[in-house]
């Protein structure tokens, strides 16, 4: 049983209406036959009649439990709307210990529900019973109760033994002689208690006293059982035998009847109240329900009542008063005495249904659907057998019924004979075959079914021995053999007597056969035999190799092989095999299969954990513990062989396994895309752009943007390059970047939109480039470009650097910014190498693997770092590649596609990575709009499976109040980082000109040079350390007032796909662009993997990546000399929260000075701040983290400017890198 209840002595009187509440209670826990502790002053077990109906009482469940086990406590007679505190005491080197778990507030009615997790100090006290505390202050109200606790030995108390029983008030059967019914005595059975705890009784019934509480597990020697067969009467390990629900243990079989001890006589009467005179209820004949006011059978039932039978239609009401309409779940049990033989299951169910024969999970429809009905079908010995059934309403009608029939014989085949020769219909006749091996010559089977123009169908279910078996059908006319529902002989067809063969290999254990057969005319014959002609296992496997491991990771070698004909499994709470336990297990299955030129959507479905890989590439991960409730697609265009692998795990529970896939188009529907390359560069940059899924044979044009950033003014778009789409709508169109803007004004480090239309703007993509300023010719301080920024495997990449020492050897390597498992070493792979010139600068290329060199294992999309260093690592610098797996193209649509200032714009599509931040960006032609971030006007994040949407008002003035002047806007989607981003193009509808206003004529300012851009750098304090050691990240050269975050990577690291990179301090850049973050280093990765000793990049950058400098700290997991103790840290780091970089001080006055432009946040726009000339405030305005937890603030000084290095313990190398 899942969920035990026990009522504890009340301590106080209370209101009488608790009284009915104590009855229900009561009635509850009798009918249960759940654990009821014994009080340790030696009260009765039960309450007394007079005194529980004035009186609060406690309800717990369950009352033994473990380390961290959720614990719920009920209560009702206590004050309304009163807060009740729940305790745990226990006492410990003579102290007594209290700590405090729970707070709630009654209702109206007196009740209360809690709930909370057993504290692990509590649970390794040592205190085999701790005590269960609730109380209230207003009146002043305590109920007590002992709380078992599992795997603690109870001390021994000493006692005296005593040469004869004792006599006591309540009969016990030891001292009745049992008289047995006349049937066959059997022989003495040993089982076990199955549910969490168990009631050992008196008598057959929940009036008679309880002798023990037993713990599950506890062995049972079985005696006999009550005329219902609901009681055992059994002997456990310390000699005391009493009775037990069997329901609650693991026996199927029968026993002798022993009659039942007399009644226990009535307790003693304690109030002026009559005491009625207790007698045995019988067992209940239906079904014990448990009902729940929630949809997922948690916490504790609302009502627990007997049904007669399943079978209610209750339309749009509740099953009973208190519980809800919609969303609620019950629960039913019961034992019931089943003869030998096959039996049919029906259930239908609006809405989700579960159904168990034993432990065997047989129908599982947990899943909102209207009336539906389900069958199975199973094959039981002779004897009692548990059944139980789980449903839930979501919404509406709620309709449930269940039944059974049985519908075969124990042994032999199940042949169903037909009066026609197609098995249609229902059958003439049924019966159990014993063998198939008739010869009915020009006869009929039987006198209902005629002599030609019949067919049959036999089914059975049989035990083999693992081997390659040998089946053989001698057949006139046609018939076909499943074995596991696997096609293995067919020979469907007419003709005279002949035979046919199929070698299969089987696993040890039960599997299924059908045989269809079907006569014509003339003779009939048909005879089904085989052999099993080796013990070994198939080198060559027909459909899926299937590799079955009793571990839930795929680890060691596997158990066995075998052909599987489909993924598609219902195990239930059983096992694969024999020779593989019930749950934690894994499979993996492997195949190579052809496939006609197309687009294919792959499906699978687990409970638990699913991945899928076509041709090394992983389309599916779902690698966790599911519940076979959701269904996870993956589309991919095939055309040829390819290699298909299948992994699987079962951790508990259920276990259930399904892929398939199907065709869905004839061609992949291609987005319109652009590919820049390089992607970053200065004026005069040789820039190819390539794309396609334009239409074909139609002229494109190139145009230069950038996104919105604060304000601008009117441009026409200039095309920089034309030319025409080929066949398959295709381009490659080349252009030299420019150093200005159309008007001359200087184009400005930063990103630029470079878009790709057709004439009309009708069909257009877009791509990034990063417009940077020119690189001296011998750089101050290390920095790496790495074009293009983006790709899959084997893409080729061109690494660009300076800032380096002279005429040194650098060395490429290859990192992962942290999102889930990674590794660090000392020695990380090298992937490319040159030698600088005789400036520090050097160029090379080499091509991104599709797996990192170290582990061969996959690299799986994400961000990753291109690090180039010196050999000894002392100067280094990096640039980041976003890498994917598949190479995304997202798609827009765009609604309406024109309209003025207060226009609402739905913006929607699809082809992002799954459940990943997107924005929308507003972008214009032909000019540079503000500094700082690119404004965002809306966000999101995507769903699993990369779908998106949004909506936004189009502005009438741009974020600093001045007015759209543009006719033609670009709406782009993207990432934070823009490594995938789509647009489309917007006409906006400008309003009427307003005449001009006398205004001052602007003087002609020649236009000013850009001023040279701040190298971005980054130094460590201190650069080398262990888990828990505080490390201050300082640098500069930052785009003043953006945020800045701090990442960490590890060389040849595998990530998890998927994953949002793991930021471990973030901060606000000050006016100068300079920062201060502080963090604590980490003791584990974010998937719980201990740090290795080695080197780890330590990256900090902006939201968008496009400014970012590293540097390496040197990790070191040590222990203390001589101690054997780990270095001094926090116990068990948490998982790093953002600092947030102070500001200026404004506790002490300053002169005034004007108030700074506000820090643009991701949102839509907001009025203009305006300077409020008030006295500045000693608590400085909060800042955006990356977490939600605060975490210590530095002391509140002028962040100073990196001017001198900061040393370590080893030499700190500033890096940069300007995107």
């Amino acid at each position: 049983m899942k969920v035990q209840f026990s009522l504890f002595e009340p301590l106080r009187r209370r209101a009488s209406a608790a009284g009915v509440w104590v009855v229900l209670l009561t009635l509850l826990l009798g009918l249960s036959g759940c654990v009821v502790p014994l009080p340790p002053t030696g009260q009765v077990d039960t309450l007394p009649p007079g005194e529980v109906t004035t009186e609060p009482v406690i309800a717990v469940a369950p009352v033994a439990v473990e380390a961290g086990e959720f614990v719920s406590v009920s209560g009702a007679g206590w004050p309304a709307n009163q807060p009740v505190f729940v305790n745990v005491e226990w006492t410990q080197d003579g102290e007594r210990v209290a700590t405090t778990v729970s707070v709630t507030t009654t209702e109206e009615d007196g009740r209360f529900n809690a709930s909370f997790f057993l504290p692990d100090e509590a649970a390794s006290s040592g205190t085999p019973e701790l005590t269960l505390v609730v109380y209230a202050t207003e009146p002043d109200l305590r109920v007590t109760t002992t709380l078992m606790v599992i795997g603690v030995a109870e001390p021994v108390t000493p006692t005296e033994t005593p040469t004869e029983p004792t006599a006591t008030a309540t009969p016990l059967p030891a001292t009745v002689a049992p008289t047995a019914t006349p049937v066959p005595p059997a022989v003495d059975t040993t089982v076990r208690v199955v549910s969490r705890g168990l009631n050992l009784r008196s008598g057959p019934g929940a009036a008679y006293a309880i002798l023990r509480s037993l713990t599950q597990g506890t062995t049972l020697d079985v005696l006999g059982q009550s005329r219902d067969a609901y009681w055992l009467y059994v002997r456990i390990p310390d000699g005391t035998v009493g009775w037990v629900a069997r329901p609650y243990t693991n026996f199927t079989g029968t026993a002798p009847v022993v009659e039942a001890p007399a009644a226990p006589p009535p307790p003693p009467t304690a109030t002026r109240y009559p005491t009625p005179t207790p007698t045995p209820l019988p067992p209940p004949e239906g079904w014990r329900g448990e009902y729940f006011a929630n949809r997922n059978l948690s916490d504790a039932p609302a009502l627990v009542r007997t049904d007669p039978s399943i079978d209610f239609d209750w339309g749009f009401g509740a099953p009973a008063r208190g519980l809800p309409g919609d969303n609620f779940s019950v629960r039913w049990t019961r034992s019931v005495y089943l003869e030998g033989g096959t039996y049919r299951f029906t259930v239908t169910s609006d809405d989700g249904v579960r159904v168990w024969l034993g432990s065997e999970l047989i129908i599982d429809q947990w899943r909102e659907q209207g009336a539906t009905t389900f069958t199975a079908d199973r094959t039981v010995s002779a004897g009692y057998h548990n059944l139980r059934v789980e449903y839930f309403d979501a919404y509406q009608l709620a309709r449930i019924r269940f039944n059974w029939q049985r519908i075969g014989e124990p042994e032999g085949w199940r042949g169903e004979y037909f009066a026609n020769r197609s098995l249609a219909g229902s059958p003439a006749l049924v019966r159990t075959d014993g063998n198939i091996d008739f010869d009915w010559g020009r006869g009929s089977p039987d006198s209902r079914i005629p002599v030609d123009n019949f067919s049959v169908r036999w089914t059975r279910s049989v035990y083999f021995d693992a081997g390659t078996y040998r089946f053989r059908v001698l057949v006139d006319d046609g018939a076909r053999l499943w074995v596991d529902d696997h096609l293995l002989i067919d020979e469907w067809s007419d003709g005279s007597v002949r035979e046919r063969t199929g070698d299969i290999y089987l696993s040890s254990g039960h599997h299924s056969l059908r045989l269809e057969y079907y006569e014509r005319t003339g003779d009939a014959r048909i005879r089904l035999t085989w052999e099993r002609i080796t013990e070994e296992e198939p080198d060559d496997f027909p459909d899926w190799k299937g590799e079955y491991w009793n571990n839930r990771d795929l680890e060691g070698s596997p158990r066995f092989r075998r052909n599987d004909r489909e993924i598609n499994f219902n195990w239930g709470s059983g096992s694969p095999d024999s020779r593989i336990s019930d749950d934690n297990f894994s499979v993996r299955w492997t195949r190579d299969r052809r496939f006609d030129r197309g687009l294919y959507r792959f499906y699978a479905r687990a409970d638990d954990g699913i991945r899928v890989w076509v041709d090394g590439d992983r389309i599916i991960d779902e690698w966790r513990e599911n519940d076979y409730s959701e269904t996870f697609t993956a589309d991919i265009f095939l055309d040829g062989r390819v290699d298909l692998r299948v992994e699987y795990f079962e951790r508990r529970g259920g276990a259930r396994v399904r892929v398939w896939w199907e065709r869905i188009a004839d061609e992949p529907a291609r987005n319109p895309f652009a590919d820049v390359n390089p992607t970053s560069g200065p004026a005069g940059a040789n820039v190819i752009v390539t794309g396609g899924g334009f239409p074909a044979n139609t002229a494109v044009y190139l145009y230069l943007g950038a996104p919105v950033r604060a304000a601008g003014v009117a441009a026409e778009p200039m095309r920089y390059a034309a030319g025409v789409t080929d066949s398959r709508g295709e381009y490659r169109l080349s252009f030299v970047m420019p150093a200005t803007w159309p008007d001359g004004t200087p184009i400005e480090p930063g990103d630029l939109l470079v878009l790709v239309a057709t004439d009309n703007f009708t069909v257009e993509a877009s791509d990034t480039f990063e417009f940077q300023a020119a690189r001296p010719p011998v750089s101050p301080a290390p920095y790496v470009d790495v074009n293009p920024g983006s790709g899959g495997p084997e893409t080729p990449v061109t690494v660009n650097g300076g800032g380096f020492p002279p005429n040194t050897r650098v060395n490429a390597h290859l990192a992962r910014i942290v999102t889930a498992a990674l590794r660090s070493g000392d020695s990380p792979a090298v992937y490319a190498s040159t030698t600088t010139d005789g400036q520090g600068n050097f160029t090379f290329s080499f091509i991104i693997p599709r797996q990192w060199r170290e582990t061969n294992d996959n690299i799986e999309t994400g961000k990753l770092l291109v690090v180039v260093a010196t050999d000894d690592f002392r100067v280094q610098a990096s640039d980041t590649f976003d890498y994917f797996v598949t190479v995304p193209r997202p798609s827009i649509n765009v609604a309406p596609l024109s309209g003025g200032a207060g226009t609402p714009v739905a913006v929607n599509g699809s082809g992002f990575p799954g459940n990943t931040p997107v924005g929308v960006y507003l972008g214009v032609f032909g000019d540079q709009i503000g500094r700082s971030s690119a404004y965002r006007y809306a966000s999101t994040v995507t769903d699993r499976s990369g779908n998106y949407g949004m909506a936004f008002t189009m502005p009438a003035t741009w974020p600093d109040g001045s007015p759209v002047a543009q006719d033609r806007l670009i709406i782009m989607v993207a990432t934070d980082d823009f490594s995938v981003q789509v647009s489309e193009v917007f006409t906006y509808l400008l309003p009427a000109p307003v005449p001009p206003t006398s205004t001052p004529t602007p003087t002609n300012t020649p236009p000013t040079p850009p001023t040279a851009t701040p190298q971005p750098s980054l130094s460590l304090a201190p650069a080398a350390g262990a888990a828990g050691t505080v490390v201050n990240a300082v640098g500069g050269g930052f785009p003043p007032g953006q945020t800045v975050a701090v990442y960490l990577a590890t060389f040849d690291g595998e990530g998890e796909s998927g994953g949002r990179n793991q930021q471990y301090g973030a901060g606000i850049v000050d006016a100068n662009g300079n920062f201060v973050i502080s963090f604590a280093m980490p003791r584990h990765w974010p998937n719980g993997e201990e740090i290795d000793s080695g080197r780890i990049v330590v990256l900090v950058a902006t939201n968008d990546f496009n400014t970012q400098a590293t540097s390496l700290f040197d990790y070191r997991r040590t222990t203390a000399a001589g101690s054997g103790e780990p270095l001094p840290a926090p116990t068990d780091v948490p998982e790093p929260t953002a600092t947030p970089t102070p500001e200026p001080p404004t506790a002490t006055p300053e002169p005034p000075t004007p108030t700074p432009e506000p820090t643009e946040t991701p949102l839509p726009p907001t009025p203009t701040e305006t300077a409020t000339p008030e006295p500045p405030t000693p608590t400085p305005e909060p800042t955006e983290t990356a977490t939600s937890e605060p975490s210590p603030t530095p002391t509140e000084t002028e962040i100073p400017p990196p001017a001198e290095p900061i040393t370590g313990t080893t030499p700190i190398t500033q890096t940069a890198y300007w995107r």
